[in-house]
């Protein structure tokens, strides 16, 4: 997949997920190395997408393209792609609400 296919499913699923919970608020940054990196922001009940990565993150996600256009796709569920070896995660434990 390339990286503009990519960009444009995340697109795609953040327009169509639009708003989401208004409780929840962060920063999370998909990087998926050569593949491209995207920065997800939550703000309070919207949803945006961006190009590139923020040092602001809450999270950074790391994934294969394939795997996060699978999960993106919905043919997997990104618990099963990070249980089979495909991502990791990492969460700022000093991040405030």
């Amino acid at each position: 997949m390339t990286t503009q296919t990519l960009h444009d499913a995340l697109t795609e699923q953040v327009r169509r997920v639009g708003r989401i919970d208004e409780r929840v608020h962060g920063t999370v940054v998909l990087d998926t190395g050569r593949g491209g990196v995207w920065t997800v922001r939550l703000d309070h009940g919207q949803a945006t997408l961006a190009e590139g990565g923020s040092d602001e993150r809450d999270s950074l996600v790391s994934v294969d393209p394939e795997a996060l256009a699978d999960i993106v796709a919905e043919r997997t569920s990104g618990v099963r792609a990070f249980l089979d070896g495909k991502g990791v995660c990492s969460v700022r434990l000093d991040a405030t609400p």
